[in-house]
């Protein structure tokens, strides 16, 4: 369930860390204090809190995934791949480079044309599994508010998430 603190609101954070932190096993303590140290900030004798080494805004997906944007940067990793494919070669002449570049870009052009007709690109449909996890994940988000107990929000996200 740590796993799916990413999926509350930056403001519920605190509270239901704690709450957390106060229900599972204590065997977990390391994992406990990774987390705090890294994640949360770590908890001083004043109850303020240091600040982590990876900021709650970077982290956190709440509202990414309540609006439908994109969590990961996996868009730009596989136009990368497409452009190495395209392109073939390791290290093009200037002029093999011109070539493979219009080539891409009418090709660009034509998935414009297609997506702004409404057709969905056929070489990068995603699988059926990974659309109703990402479904079943921007509905418990939006149902938030609804959950009065905040562990049982964690458990219905974490049954959504993979490895």
């Amino acid at each position: 369930m740590v796993r799916a603190m990413a999926f509350i609101p930056l403001d519920d954070l605190e509270d239901v860390w704690d709450q957390l932190v106060a229900t599972l096993d204590q065997r977990l303590c390391p994992l406990f204090e990774y987390f705090d140290e890294y994640y949360m900030g770590k908890r001083q004798l004043a109850g303020t809190r240091t600040l982590p080494r990876f900021a709650r805004a970077i982290w956190n997906m709440f509202e990414r995934t309540r609006d439908g944007l994109p969590r990961t940067n996996n868009s730009v990793e596989a136009f990368h791949k497409s452009l190495n494919t395209h392109f073939a070669v390791d290290h093009p002449s200037t002029w093999q480079a011109i070539d493979k570049m219009q080539h891409l870009q009418q090709s660009l052009a034509c998935d414009m044309v297609d997506l702004m007709a409404g057709h969905p690109l056929k070489r990068c449909k995603p699988e059926k599994l990974w659309v109703r996890r990402n479904h079943a994940k921007q509905s418990i988000v939006r149902e938030y508010d609804l959950y009065t107990d905040k562990l049982d929000f964690l458990r219905a996200m974490s049954l959504n998430l993979t490895l």
